[in-house]
């Protein structure tokens, strides 16, 4: 068992992140102490673990809420689609990568495809064609899902706009 202070140490999750968590039963204490302190077993971590994946792509506490209560929710099968994502996540980041590279060396090169999200939208959309079910057991439902994805594409005119500027 942990504190939460060293939960918050050993993942870099602020304390009132935790406790905040907590409080929207997003991540509950294995136990409370006698003074009421939190503590943390192995399965809260390996909970904090996926709701720190899923985060990372994007999705809101209250989704990331709803798709872990489900109960034939699938760790392995999330970590799967998460790795999917994340590797397609990565791509983008070193072609922005490489074209800052080439900028910094002071080529006169304009490119704009580096921003380009469609590859990881198309993920998302293949997925919800061939997973409707699984779409829907951990969304909520197909619309909930799209949210997410316009989500993603709104992001994405914002970063174009930004490099543009």
């Amino acid at each position: 068992m942990k504190s939460i202070s060293q939960v918050a140490k050993l993942t870099g999750v602020s304390i009132r992140t935790l406790q905040y968590y907590d409080e929207i039963g997003l991540l509950k204490p294995s136990k409370l102490t006698a003074s009421g302190y939190r503590m943390y077993d192995g399965n809260a971590l390996q909970t904090l673990q996926q709701i720190l994946f899923f985060k990372e792509l994007g999705f809101p506490l209250k989704e990331i809420k709803e798709i872990l209560e489900k109960p034939d929710f699938d760790r392995i099968a999330a970590f799967k689609k998460q790795k999917e994502l994340f590797l397609l996540k990565r791509d983008r980041l070193d072609r922005l990568i490489q074209l800052l590279e080439r900028l910094e060396k002071g080529e006169q090169y304009m490119s704009f495809k580096e921003f380009d999200l469609s590859d990881y939208i198309n993920a998302l959309e293949d997925f919800k064609s061939n997973q409707t079910e699984t779409v829907i057991q951990h969304w909520g439902s197909i619309e909930n899902f799209d949210m997410f994805i316009q989500k993603i594409r709104d992001d994405e005119e914002h970063v174009t706009k930004l490099a543009i500027q």
